[in-house]
């Protein structure tokens, strides 16, 4: 799989429906991180789901045409992995078309598909459209994209069937209340087609046992409010981690970490991607990181993908100087690790 410039095809016809109704639909798709409810049900404890908005913090409305069923597959658009009859195992959005106000976002777009069992990155500078896309995808924006994973149409279901499927876990995490981190990850066990525990005592053993995977369980009896930002954020990934969904959608997991657990979580996400057969795709600022500790990574820019595929391959000295507007080399260490080092701003 080479990379290859995107070509994007004509923006397909908006939708009549409007982008109000949309918006609001996708409140219930938050879900898919909400934070611990107090039984099996749906309901989140007050102050810790985070809320869905139909557009980032900007004060303008995201309008798109609104997905609907996915058409049938005309071939894979420019810069996307090439597809073939066993990519219906994975993840795909089609035709992502996403705009706030007047400004595009991001120009019918089409990313994966991204496979069962492996590690995909979405690159690019600020302001390309990575969280965008991985908001889409989720169904938390109301765009065009037509989403497809492991052959069943994600776009055509209703929000809260979808997210038992695909989790999202957004950067900024919702404003925490005073429960403990052990109780807050049990109740998350509970919720969204998790693991459920036939006994309070097997309910608490799997709880500290995730926590001790993510090097957390010191934090079990600290209240949630109490935590800093990062700690926050691995008892977020705990959390979504406790459920069972098909695939998991990161946005920028490692960003308020330490190095010691940004390589801790991304060593997690790697086992529990294997183990479980995931499609796991994260937003990443660290090309390091994605050149050594992801499968494939996508690269946008100005809200078009620039290119897609193996790491090694896509992250040139002059894509990175057409995309990043830096003068950089791939280098290559004794122990086979790559890394970027940049010699100037071009």
């Amino acid at each position: 799989m080479r990379p290859s410039p995107e070509h994007p095809p004509a923006p397909r016809q908006s939708s009549s429906r409007s982008p109000e109704t949309e918006a609001g639909a996708g409140e219930n798709c938050q879900a898919a991180l909400s934070a611990p409810a107090a039984s099996t049900s749906a309901k989140a404890q007050p102050g810790t789901a985070h809320s869905a908005s139909a557009s980032p913090n900007t004060g303008n409305a995201a309008t798109a045409n609104v997905g609907m069923a996915c058409p049938n597959t005309e071939g894979p658009e420019a810069g996307a992995p090439e597809t073939g009859a066993s990519d219906r195992n994975g993840l795909e959005a089609r035709n992502v078309t996403v705009r706030f106000g007047r400004r595009t976002v991001l120009h019918d777009v089409t990313a994966g598909p991204f496979t069962r069992g492996t590690i995909h990155a979405l690159l690019g500078p600020n302001g390309s459209g990575k969280s965008t896309l991985l908001r889409a995808m989720a169904g938390l924006l109301p765009s065009s994209a037509c989403v497809t994973l492991n052959g069943e149409d994600l776009s055509a279901m209703s929000l809260t069937a979808r997210t038992r499927k695909c989790l999202y876990l957004p950067q900024d995490l919702p404003a925490p209340v005073h429960l403990p981190v052990l109780e807050a990850l049990m109740a998350a066990s509970h919720t969204g087609g998790g693991f459920q525990a036939p006994q309070q005592d097997d309910a608490v053993r799997d709880a500290l046992d995730r926590l001790t995977q993510f090097g957390i369980a010191p934090l079990a009896l600290r209240p949630l409010d109490e935590l800093s930002g990062g700690q926050r954020q691995l008892v977020g990934l705990t959390q979504a981690f406790s459920r069972t969904p098909e695939a998991v959608l990161l946005d920028e997991p490692l960003s308020a970490l330490d190095l010691h657990h940004q390589f801790a979580v991304m060593t997690v996400l790697r086992r529990e991607t294997t183990a479980r057969q995931l499609v796991t795709v994260i937003v990443l600022h660290d090309l390091n990181i994605a050149l050594n500790l992801t499968d494939t990574v996508t690269v946008l820019h100005e809200g078009r993908i620039m290119a897609s595929g193996p790491p090694a391959d896509v992250l040139t000295p002059a894509l990175l100087r057409e995309t990043y507007r830096i003068r950089a080399r791939i280098e290559h260490g004794a122990d086979g690790r790559s890394f970027v080092s940049v010699d100037g701003i071009a």
